[in-house]
């Protein structure tokens, strides 16, 4: 919660005691206080659904950098993503793991032929695997990325934006 809520929420509560004080003193009747406590909490209510609203829009902000972080600078879909005949992405299949189009000129250990499905995380990944992995280059088994997967050293920040926007990718499947 921002430190402007916290006061708004503070101010109100304290405006809405002098108030009460106020009407108990005047012997107002009970309806009055009823409804005073009625917007009240209409008002608290607001407050906790603006922050919700904020919430919500963080976290596409969020996924759109992470969209930008895999698309635009780690051109994940070059490998992750089957080609048709043409050479093309074939986008009902984004980053869903691919055979490689390409091969080294001479023998590299640990070479993958086959990226895995990374839309919605790879299978048996949790989001702090992914994290690690984004972070560190280290996998879910202690291994470093195999070639010609390079081990990524992103921000924290960046990471979990990049999971966030491949989590985002599993309700399209």
């Amino acid at each position: 919660m921002g430190t402007t809520e916290k006061s708004s929420k503070e101010k109100l509560l304290k405006n809405l005691e002098s108030i009460l004080i106020y009407v108990s003193n005047s012997g107002i009747k009970l309806i009055f206080i009823s409804a005073l406590l009625f917007f009240a909490t209409m008002i608290m209510i607001s407050i906790a659904q603006a922050g919700q609203v904020r919430h919500i829009a963080n976290s596409k902000l969020l996924i759109n950098r992470g969209r930008y972080l895999v698309e635009d600078v780690g051109k994940c879909a070059d490998c992750h993503t089957p080609r048709n005949r043409f050479g093309r992405p074939i986008k009902s299949k984004w980053l869903e793991g691919a055979v490689l189009n390409m091969k080294p000129i001479h023998p590299v250990p640990g070479w993958m032929g086959k990226t895995p499905d990374i839309a919605g995380l790879p299978h048996g990944w949790m989001q702090k695997d992914m994290i690690k992995f984004l972070t560190t280059g280290i996998d879910i088994k202690g291994k470093f990325a195999r070639p010609p997967m390079p081990g990524y050293r992103l921000t924290k920040k960046d990471a979990i934006a990049v999971t966030d926007y491949l989590k985002s990718l599993s309700s399209k499947k």
